[in-house]
C-alpha cells in the first residue's frame, strides 16, 4: 500500500492523542489534520483532501453521521470510519447505513483500526 492521509476527528483530545501515537506507527499511514471541532472539521477535509477521515461518532455540533453523509457529497469524497465507545449493533447499523465506510468501538480501537484502514484504501 503506498502512503495514505488521513485526518482524525474526535472532540476527545485524550483519545485523539492516543489514536495518533498508535496509528503513527504504520509508517505506510500519514496523519495530515486532525480537529477537537466537528464544524469546521468538514471545511478543513475540503482543502485537505484526505483519503481517509476517522470521526467520532457522539460530538457536539455535528455527529460523525452528519459528517459522514457530508464528505460523502464531496466531489472526491474520502473512506469514512466511524469510531465510538459504544459497541451495539445499532450505532453500527446507523452509521454504515448512512455513509461510513467503516465501525470500530474504540475499545478495539488497537486491535482493529489498522487492519480496516488498510483494507479500505488498498480498494
Amino acid at each position: 500500500m503506498a502512503s495514505k492521509n488521513i485526518f482524525l476527528i474526535d472532540d476527545n483530545l485524550y483519545f485523539l492523542n492516543a489514536a495518533m501515537e498508535f496509528i503513527r506507527t504504520d509508517d505506510e499511514i500519514n496523519i495530515i489534520g486532525y480537529s477537537q471541532k466537528s464544524i469546521e472539521s468538514v471545511e478543513i477535509i475540503k482543502n485537505k483532501k484526505p483519503d481517509l477521515v476517522i470521526v467520532d461518532y457522539v460530538m457536539a455540533g455535528m455527529n460523525g453521521i452528519e459528517i459522514a453523509k457530508i464528505l460523502k457529497t464531496l466531489e472526491f469524497p474520502p473512506k469514512v470510519i466511524i469510531v465510538t465507545q459504544f459497541d451495539s449493533s445499532d450505532y453500527r447499523d446507523q452509521a454504515l447505513k448512512n455513509g461510513a465506510d467503516g465501525f470500530v468501538p474504540k475499545a478495539k480501537f488497537g486491535d482493529e483500526i489498522i487492519p480496516l484502514i488498510r483494507e479500505l484504501l488498498e480498494n
